[in-house]
């Protein structure tokens, strides 16, 4: 999912795994494509002016077939998950460069604090989950 998040433009996060962003499929103004990861790892896009998966796929330059976990791994944790987690890291880590911008430049809010203490710890969970997974 994160892959597809990157190429997007506007993205929000609404809750979750649920996102919402402009649809590159056609001209948009405000968010208008909702991505959410579903609980069996596929990424769901829907366009509410009617633009296709198929043709958002198109505009971002992949296919369907990136909406779609990949099969097991010999390790034993599904690609999709392995997937989310790493997305999951990548996301946190740009949290925690965003508080370290704002800290140097003196703009740090208790807020930003308090977030990047969150991130560190979903951090180590993530990290903790994966080192399980290999063994």
């Amino acid at each position: 999912m994160f892959t597809i998040l990157q190429r997007l433009q506007g993205v929000r996060e609404t809750g979750g795994d649920r996102f919402i962003a402009k649809c590159p499929a056609h001209d948009d103004n405000s968010p208008s494509l909702s991505i959410r990861l579903a609980d069996d790892g596929r990424t769901l896009i829907h366009c509410f002016a009617g633009c296709s998966a198929s043709e958002v796929m198109a505009a971002i330059g992949l296919n369907l077939a990136h909406l779609y976990p990949d099969q097991e791994q010999p390790a034993g944790m599904p690609q999709w998950q392995r997937q989310r987690l790493e997305d999951a890291a990548t996301y946190e880590r740009s949290i925690l460069r965003l508080v370290r911008k704002d800290v140097e430049r003196g703009a740090a809010t208790a807020q930003d604090v308090e977030r990047a203490g969150l991130a560190i710890d979903r951090l180590r969970k993530i990290e903790g989950v994966l080192h399980e997974a290999a063994r």
